[in-house]
């Protein structure tokens, strides 16, 4: 729940969530449904199924970016946020970015859409490699100058894609121990969580910021 609201603290369409018999022993996360409106069911497509990978297979961000491209309403409107959640992935070192985490909504008219992100796990001692890989040239690697270099496949200029990275790494590291204060978490947890938010990438991240 904590990731969730830092992701959208940073800009990322991710689902609303809450803790729910908090003052217990076994506190559940709740996470609000997006694939019901006013009680009518909206189709939900993994990127898995809508890239059609077979299972275990990997993919790339720009492989769902090519995708969107063509059966997107709003391409431009989804590729950015998709590159923000790659962005924030990567920031906040979330290894559970496979492809069955990135879902879609169907818009209508054989367009869709991304669904809230709603899957962020950032683990503090995780090795820096992503689920689904940035592209084919940087591979899985969770790399924020790869990504960056990458900003072009998402039809983004590298200056503005500086701009949204330098953005996001200042609200990660004003609000992280907020959000994860609010989501119930002892100081003591928040301490063991530290290196999901401050690592290598946070401080290229904060150096490109410093830099344009």
């Amino acid at each position: 729940m904590a990731a969730l609201g830092l992701a959208r603290a940073a800009g990322v369409n991710a689902a609303s969530a809450r803790i729910e018999l908090g003052d217990t022993d076994r506190p559940v996360a709740l996470v609000d449904r997006f694939d019901r409106v006013a009680g009518d069911r909206v189709h939900y497509l993994s990127a898995q199924s809508f890239l059609g990978a077979e299972t275990g297979t990997g993919a790339y961000y720009t492989d769902i970016a090519d995708a969107l491209r063509a059966h997107a309403l709003d391409p431009r409107v989804q590729l950015t946020e998709l590159f923000r959640r790659m962005l924030f992935t990567i920031l906040v070192s979330n290894n559970d970015d496979h492809l069955k985490n990135h879902g879609l909504l169907h818009a209508g008219g054989g367009l869709w859409v991304l669904s809230p992100a709603f899957d962020i796990n950032p683990q503090p001692h995780c090795q820096r490699q992503l689920e689904t890989g940035i592209s084919e040239i940087s591979g899985n690697a969770a790399s924020i100058e790869a990504a960056v270099d990458a900003a072009p496949f998402f039809d983004i200029e590298r200056k503005a894609a500086v701009v949204m990275l330098s953005s996001m790494v200042s609200i990660i590291d004003e609000q992280w121990r907020a959000c994860c204060l609010a989501a119930g978490m002892t100081r003591v947890e928040i301490g063991t969580y530290e290196p999901a938010f401050d690592h290598q990438e946070t401080r290229v991240a904060r150096r490109m910021a410093r830099a344009r």
